[in-house]
């Protein structure tokens, strides 16, 4: 298949939304200084942390409310004899009543958004929509809770503000914020993401505390040992030992606090006592060299700044390429292994068992779910490329190619910024190296059969990614690499060629980006203001740092990623993460060490600049596997990593 790297096409309810993936949300710079940092502000909302205990209790609700029998618990109990009443009323009394309160203490210290986030979201609530009557039936028949006063915001600026907290859904009291086509509570999967929300409306009805919103770098938050650290529960001390300590050590040396004699063994010594002491010392923290709360808390504040990685990258020396980068174990290399996995798997490390069938009355086939689902994104995709199709036909509508190579070089410039002691790549050039994706790709489309057919299948793999149907795939256990589940999906998938291959084709053309060959190509279509050319100006921006980095993959890398990680089943287990989570993490890296000042701003810009508006510009977009790239770093170490994408050292990674 035609090696071809392409960013996410997400479908959206508007123009803005679908252009890119960004939908106008409040500054980047409203989070200056320090991106990321933590900002004490008014409602103290917070991102949980993925295996947070309260996401894990609401996900086991959610699971428990979708295995549940039409007949609840209230009208079991009503038919039941004297001598089964009391077991049936345990196993069936509310799960409401099961619910742990959350609880935070005033002083956690998570980290928070913007008082402009937290502001718009404080003047949504008490908007919204009821829970429509057979949903909210479903529902409060399981919790054995009254859900009639939960809002439902599903519209642009619920959208807005997913985007900006980087969420599919969040819960503030009684409001349930969801993403764009996360709402779909008609299917399996949209009651399963509302019953885990509904279970947050729960968690915080039972406790006085203001909500927060936390979230944790991805280098610590799958670590249970981290998460009581980061929780007060549990501290890191001389004599501690294991996978924790390790993690810690390379996050002590990814941020310059390096450990020369011992190194990242997985024991707490007197040197990484020493090591933590420097740091807190930085932080203005009292030198205990204890990793406690406090202590944690900053480091992991400082690591989601992307500046310390930054910092790294700065410090390679072509005369001296090995500086800095370190041999990993093969248990460190299993481990690597295992965090850019991204099949799912049970808590105990094992592969979900499929469910085929229907989950409940009623329902859906996993076969024919995703076939709806996907149907869908196709539709919303199709109709967006023939609106932007008819745009061509006034040259008007389309954006001149000096601004293009503006922005692109731009882009390239603050790329090399960061990367440029690793490697450099071309200036870009339109017509050679920077081409219009829709000519080209309609151009070799029409001239290569096989290469159409390829390209139609590469959207089908694509749409298969996106979040609705990894929901699917969650819900069912389907693990698409085994044979069954990809069995099914190539089904789908050919009946979609039978029947749409023409419409797919429309929707290549269509793609925001993609790069190949050292060749970035891109859209040019125009807004209809200046506002809307200023969203359209930072999103090109950001597409086109996304994809020079792309060109900048050692040919090793790929041969490494391509080859232990082939086919469809190595998308998952590996080849997705170092081509696309790679990639986006380090375009992270450059956007979060951007200060989006009047000079970017009027570069970026251009003829749409306006001085006295300061353009909301959207939080970037992320691929899933981004997480997965920085966790990965985090064992091996951000300069082991750098080493294996730009300079083909795959060994440094378990090559």
């Amino acid at each position: 298949m035609h090696e071809n790297t392409q960013i996410a096409y997400q479908p959206q309810a508007t123009p803005a939304a679908l252009d890119n993936m960004n939908v106008p949300v409040p500054e980047l710079s409203d989070l200056e200084p320090g991106l990321n940092q933590r900002f004490p502000i008014q409602l103290k909302l917070s991102v949980g942390a993925v295996n947070d205990p309260l996401e894990h209790e609401a996900d086991a609700m959610a699971d428990k409310v979708m295995r549940m029998p039409e007949t609840s618990f209230i009208q079991r109990k009503a038919g039941c004899s004297c001598s089964d009443y009391d077991d049936e009323h345990v196993r069936l009394k509310p799960l409401a009543g099961q619910i742990t309160p959350f609880i935070q203490a005033k002083s956690d210290g998570y980290g928070t958004v913007s008082d402009a986030v937290s502001s718009q979201i404080k003047s949504s609530m008490g908007g919204g929509n009821p829970i429509q009557p057979d949903t909210k039936s479903f529902m409060e028949s399981r919790f054995g809770a009254n859900f009639s006063d939960i809002k439902i915001h599903n519209g642009g600026e619920s959208t807005e503000l997913n985007r900006s907290l980087d969420a599919k859904a969040f819960t503030v009291s009684n409001n349930i914020y969801f993403n764009s086509g996360q709402y779909q509570p008609e299917t399996d999967s949209g009651k399963h993401l509302l019953a885990h929300e509904l279970t947050h409306t729960i968690q915080q009805k039972k406790t006085p505390v203001a909500q927060s919103i936390q979230r944790m770098s991805p280098r610590f938050d799958q670590n249970d040992s981290l998460v009581l650290v980061s929780a007060g529960k549990r501290t890191l001390q001389i004599g501690s030992s294991g996978r924790a300590v390790s993690i810690i050590q390379q996050a002590l040396v990814d941020a310059g606090f390096l450990l020369p004699k011992f190194g990242i063994d997985g024991s707490f010594g007197s040197e990484m006592a020493d090591a933590i002491k420097k740091f807190q010392s930085s932080q203005s923290l009292t030198e205990t060299g204890i990793l406690d709360k406090k202590t944690f808390d900053a480091l992991d504040a400082l690591h989601q700044t992307h500046q310390p990685a930054a910092d790294r990258a700065g410090e390679f020396d072509p005369l001296d390429p090995g500086a800095g980068t370190r041999k990993i174990s093969s248990n460190e290399a299993k481990d690597f292994d295992a965090a850019i996995n991204t099949e799912p798997h049970t808590k105990r490390g094992g592969l979900p068992t499929f469910k085929p069938l229907p989950l409940t009355v009623g329902g859906l086939s996993y076969e024919d779910e995703v076939r709806a689902s996907l149907t869908a994104t196709v539709d919303d995709a199709f109709a967006e490329a023939k609106k932007d199709e008819a745009l061509r036909l006034d040259p008007v509508n389309i954006e001149s190619w000096s601004r293009i190579k503006d922005v692109a070089h731009l882009s390239k410039v603050n790329t090399d910024k960061v990367f440029g002691a690793y490697k450099k790549g071309a200036e870009f050039t339109p017509g050679t190296n920077l081409v219009d994706l829709f000519e080209s790709e309609g151009d070799h489309m029409a001239k290569d059969a096989t290469y159409a057919d390829d390209m139609a299948i590469d959207v089908l793999d694509a749409f298969l990614g996106y979040e609705p149907i990894k929901k699917i795939n969650k819900a069912h256990g389907a693990v698409t690499s085994r044979a069954a589940e990809n069995a099914i999906l190539l089904k789908i998938k050919q009946g979609f060629l039978d029947t749409r291959k023409t419409d797919l084709f429309s929707i290549q053309k269509d793609w925001p980006g993609q790069a190949g060959g050292g060749v970035v190509q891109l859209q040019r279509y125009k807004g209809a203001n200046n506002a809307e050319n200023r969203t359209k100006m930072w999103d090109l921006f950001e597409t086109c740092i996304h994809e020079y980095i792309h060109t900048l993959e050692a040919p090793a890398h790929v041969t490494y990623r391509n080859t232990k990680f082939a086919g469809d089943a190595g998308e998952h287990r590996g080849n997705r993460t170092l081509r696309e989570g790679v990639t986006d993490y380090f375009t992270g890296m450059v956007w979060d060490t951007l200060t989006f000042d009047e000079p970017l701003r009027s570069a970026v810009e251009g003829p749409y600049h306006e001085a006295k508006v300061k353009h909301q510009i959207a939080p970037r977009s992320k691929y899933d596997e981004t997480d997965n790239a920085e966790r990965a770093a985090g064992i091996v170490g951000v300069k082991n990593l750098m080493a294996a994408f730009f300079s083909g050292r795959v060994d440094l990674i378990g090559g």
